[in-house]
C-alpha cells in the first residue's frame, strides 16, 4: 500500500499536523473510511518515532549503545517532524481513537 500510496500533500510540518488531527477527528467521530485509514498510515510511516538510546541491559553488555542504522538515515527527517506526535498529544489521541474506531464490540454500520 505504502509503494502505491499518493504523495501526501502536507510537507510543511504545521500541516502535517493539521492533517494527522483532521484523521484524529475523523476517527473520534466515525467518519472514516478506507482513504482516511490510507492516508494515516503513509503519513505514520512518513513520520516515524526515533526511541531514544536506553541503557545497556547489564553492565556486562559488550556490545556499544547505539541507535539502528535505520535511525540515523532519518534522523534529518526526524528534526523536521519531531514533535507531529507529542504536539496536542497526537500520539495518544490517535491511539485512542484507533482503539474507539477498531472496537468489534461497536455496532457496524
Amino acid at each position: 500500500m505504502i509503494g502505491h500510496g499518493t504523495p501526501l500533500k502536507a510537507t510543511e510540518p504545521s500541516d502535517r499536523v493539521q492533517a494527522l488531527q483532521g484523521y484524529i477527528t475523523a476517527l473520534e467521530n466515525g467518519d472514516a473510511d478506507i482513504r482516511v485509514l490510507q492516508k494515516l498510515a503513509l503519513l505514520c510511516s512518513e513520520n516515524p518515532v526515533a526511541e531514544t538510546p536506553s541503557p545497556p541491559l547489564s553492565p556486562d553488555f559488550e556490545y556499544p549503545n547505539s541507535p539502528s542504522p535505520f535511525l540515523e538515515s532519518s534522523r534529518s527527517l526526524m528534526s523536521l517532524h519531531s514533535d507531529i506526535w507529542d504536539h496536542n498529544k497526537n500520539f495518544e489521541r490517535l491511539f485512542n481513537a484507533l482503539i474507539q474506531f477498531l472496537d468489534p464490540m461497536k455496532a457496524s454500520h
